[in-house]
């Protein structure tokens, strides 16, 4: 948060947004790959479709969410 007492220094900060924003999309394809029914946690489905799709529903479902979380921020924002 803009501000903040806690947060990183600036020099630091765009790195740690970038390394939050890869782990956190790894873990999502991680994921969005197990498709198994047995006891097997994961399954090697890197088919080509499945990954085009999942990369293209994470950049929809994250402009859509960037959209609403900037217009909440607006609703929100403190004005002198």
């Amino acid at each position: 948060v803009l501000g903040a007492d806690d947060c990183p220094a600036e020099e630091h900060a765009d790195s740690l947004i970038q390394f939050l924003y890869f782990a956190h999309l790894g873990l999502i394809f991680l994921f969005l790959q197990d498709q198994g029914d047995g006891p097997e946690f994961m399954q090697n489905n890197l088919d080509l479709t499945s990954v085009i799709f999942s990369i293209l529903m994470i950049g929809i479902v994250g402009m859509m969410l960037d959209a609403a979380f900037a217009s909440l921020q607006r609703a929100v924002a403190y004005v002198e």
